[in-house]
């Protein structure tokens, strides 16, 4: 089966280092997007079971369309914006569409829906009427944006939300990364209910994953020594994209009155703040210089899998992710995939995955409820369900997951066959 996914938008906002002009034009490629995975584990579970895949996905600045090979074996097609030089879904690659018909693909899967902010027809709409056009089976993964609601200039607000319904229906099939934002489509009980009819479109969840063979249990003293950590401190580590939304100053907040319980503790943030994130980089200096804790607090930048992160994972007594909004973040899994207890906020997937036994779930921004959940941890209070750990891990494992979403798409691709042979 030769499989085609599609990235909405470009993505160096999340990685700032790489909007510098004077880098090299293919730094980000090679060093980003042909090492981390991003949301595509399926990608790469989808080409070790013998299916032809590719990535096109679209780069800033006007670069000239280039090919680059994924350390996970499928091929990567970066593509100019050609139409609107914008920022997360105001972009345009049309360059990508004869590609798209040059692959001849068995299916387009494009993942995440919308994320323009004015604009009526998004590049998903395009992409998508255009592979209708063509008869290529198109699949949609709602995670991204939201579909029109007339928040903003009304008098676009009708048009976008019929051209949006209309490439929807149109799908072969919608996947959503949660609970939550299926509903939104196809839940009409959801208070979020968007009021069009989709149930006849094949839907199902495409949950985030974790790779068992990046991340996986090491003797706590052998993960201190491979990241120069001291064993007679014990830490905290959160793992996320910088921004407000991810709720690093409700921990930092908590911090002195979690060191006066725990003398030795130390929190670990490993991540980047994300273009347009300046004020909240001062936001969280500023705390830690009015709270002291600066010699309580490392930022270790960006880590990527194959760089070592497993080890921070099982060097930590807990990880943290305070967010205050959430789709579905796959660090609770890493971490429990190195036997690491989570504390996270109920938000998005969060409350589905995150069990009784697993770790502990507190309300988004409730500092008083986050201090004791990760006292409970910190003090041995909390302890982790093991057979419930073999469980999730088991449901989550990205092989696993692969196969699951192949044999729906098979089942998909059949039944349209059957229907077109009538």
């Amino acid at each position: 089966m030769k499989v085609l996914y599609i990235y909405p938008s470009s993505c160096e906002y999340a990685y700032p280092k790489y909007l510098d002009r004077n880098l090299h034009p293919d730094a980000f490629d090679e060093e980003v997007m042909c090492q981390t995975d991003l949301e595509l584990r399926y990608l790469r579970g989808l080409t070790e079971l013998g299916d032809e895949c590719a990535l096109f996905y679209p780069r800033r600045f006007h670069l000239p369309v280039k090919e680059f090979k994924h350390r996970g074996g499928y091929r990567i097609v970066r593509f100019p914006i050609s139409f609107f030089e914008g920022n997360n879904g105001s972009e345009f690659p049309l360059s990508m569409l004869k590609y798209i018909k040059s692959e001849q693909p068995d299916l387009v899967h494009f993942i995440g829906i919308y994320g323009g902010r004015y604009l009526t027809v998004r590049f998903f709409d395009v992409a998508g009427q255009y592979c209708r056009s063509k008869g290529t089976p198109f699949f949609g993964w709602y995670h991204v944006g939201s579909f029109p609601r007339g928040r903003r200039l009304p008098f676009l607000w009708y048009p976008a939300r019929r051209i949006s319904a209309r490439t929807l229906r149109s799908c072969a099939g919608i996947t959503s990364v949660n609970h939550e934002e299926l509903g939104r489509l196809f839940d009409q009980k959801d208070p979020r209910y968007y009021g069009i009819d989709f149930s006849g479109v094949p839907h199902r969840l495409m949950s985030n994953t974790f790779d068992p063979r990046m991340f996986f249990s090491v003797p706590r003293d052998e993960a201190l020594s491979k990241v120069s950590l001291d064993g007679n401190k014990r830490y905290v580590l959160m793992v996320a994209r910088l921004f407000y939304e991810k709720g690093l100053h409700h921990l930092l907040n908590i911090m002195p009155r979690l060191v006066q319980d725990f003398p030795d503790l130390h929190l670990l943030v490993i991540g980047e703040f994300i273009e347009g994130a300046r004020d909240y980089h001062d936001l969280i200096q500023s705390i830690i210089g009015n709270l002291e804790i600066k010699d309580r607090v490392t930022f270790l930048g960006r880590i990527e899998h194959q760089d070592g992160l497993v080890y921070y994972y099982n060097a930590a007594d807990v990880c943290v992710l305070p967010s205050l909004k959430e789709s579905f973040p796959a660090v609770n899994l890493e971490a429990l995939a190195c036997g690491t207890p989570v504390v996270a906020t109920n938000c998005g997937e969060i409350p589905y995955y995150l069990k009784s036994g697993l770790g502990l779930i507190v309300p988004p921004g409730d500092e008083k409820a986050l201090l004791g959940a990760l006292a409970d941890v910190l003090s041995g209070r909390f302890v982790m369900d093991e057979e419930e750990r073999k469980k999730l891990l088991l449901r989550y494992d990205c092989r696993e997951a692969s196969r699951d979403v192949r044999d729906w798409y098979c089942a998909i691709l059949f039944n349209r066959g059957k229907k077109a042979n009538a």
